[in-house]
């Protein structure tokens, strides 16, 4: 296993070093990198509640999940991708179709075990995520829904 980003020994991968890692591994994890108010989070040791109070009294922008680019960069490069769960999305991947989740550190142990079993199912979600990243997720596609949404027509 090998890990990259900041903090982490190795540093962080530069674009072409991230593409071949995320196309190229088995399961991609998309850990969130923020604090949490999930009262699972909060049980699970005093110091998860004291990071995220702290983090709330910085007003830390990392107390709040979201949808990230990373979601769209794992998919758009055919990489399976295990990701945490935000709200919304649903709207961009079908849930275990497209994308797979973890729900706590125990599910992530769980998932990646079944994952690495069932090799043909798991490249089938990359596959299925990779197609719909491509199809409805492009810039060019971003850009030709916004100036059709405000009501200018594009030709391609």
């Amino acid at each position: 296993m090998h890990v990259w980003g900041f903090g982490w020994n190795a540093g962080r991968l530069d674009r072409d070093g991230m593409i071949d890692v995320f196309n190229q591994s088995r399961i991609n994890l998309n850990l969130s990198n923020c604090v949490s108010w999930d009262l699972r989070y909060l049980a699970s040791s005093p110091k998860a509640i004291k990071d995220t109070l702290t983090a709330s009294r910085r007003k830390d922008p990392k107390t709040r999940e979201m949808v990230k680019a990373r979601h769209f960069e794992i998919n758009a490069c055919g990489g399976f991708q295990l990701s945490y769960y935000v709200e919304g999305l649903e709207r961009h991947y079908q849930i275990g179709e497209e994308i797979a989740l973890y729900g706590s550190i125990e599910d992530i142990v769980d998932k990646v075990r079944y994952y690495l079993k069932h090799e043909d199912e798991r490249e089938a979600i990359a596959q299925r995520g990779y197609e719909r990243t491509l199809r409805d997720h492009s810039m060019e596609k971003r850009f030709v829904d916004l100036f059709k949404a405000i009501g200018i027509k594009i030709e391609r």
